[in-house]
């Protein structure tokens, strides 16, 4: 409503500049989501293309852990050695399972997000057109909602805005004061104990 309020005593009017101000709203909302989208894919094609030596790299470290855990076990008692031997079979089979186990999570999750991209992209235009709305007639909407209160509400209600907009403000002012003074503090200490960054 705040940059509503600004084009409007610029001399737009209420419809245009809500339409301005939602498309604006979804733009950086689309471009986010590409964003983010388009660094998944790369971090995981990136893995993809490594995974072969990561894989070879983790396999070759497995072996000389068993080889070392076998020289142990082989050293103990023969009960204790024979269930040793079957505990480190069933955790050697567990790990070399897991790559099996994380691309099958990970084709998984992609195929959920393909899924659910139609229902977002619905709830995307659905909220895109009621923000408009909504913001396009604001005035009228919030009087439609108070007409719909009784008058004791109402003046309850206002009087609770005001107490909230003090008591938040006087929060926020109270934390953005106390950052600032553990900011300079902190940036004192480290100049007279000459921590370099």
């Amino acid at each position: 409503e705040i940059p509503l309020r600004f084009l409007l005593r610029h001399g737009w009017r209420r419809a245009p500049a809500a339409g301005l101000l939602t498309i604006t709203v979804l733009a950086l909302i689309g471009w986010a989501a590409a964003r983010l989208s388009w660094r998944g894919i790369t971090a995981i094609t990136g893995f993809a293309k490594q995974a072969p030596m990561l894989m070879a790299s983790v396999g070759q470290g497995l072996e000389r852990l068993q080889e070392r855990a076998m020289v142990y076990i082989s050293a103990a008692p023969e009960g204790v050695a024979q269930y040793m031997r079957s505990a480190m079979e069933a955790l050697g089979e567990a790990l070399y399972g897991l790559p099996v186990l994380l691309s099958q999570w990970a084709l998984d999750a992609l195929t959920a997000m393909a899924q659910a991209s139609p229902d977002i992209l619905l709830f995307l235009v659905t909220a895109g057109i009621g923000t408009y709305f909504i913001s396009a007639s604001y005035p009228q909407t919030t009087a439609f909602i108070l007409a719909q209160l009784p008058e004791s509400f109402r003046s309850r209600l206002a009087g609770l805005g005001r107490d909230m907009k003090g008591s938040f403000g006087g929060f926020f002012r109270a934390q953005a004061i106390l950052m600032l003074m553990t900011f300079f503090q902190l940036l004192l200490a480290f100049w007279l104990l000459e921590v370099k960054s």
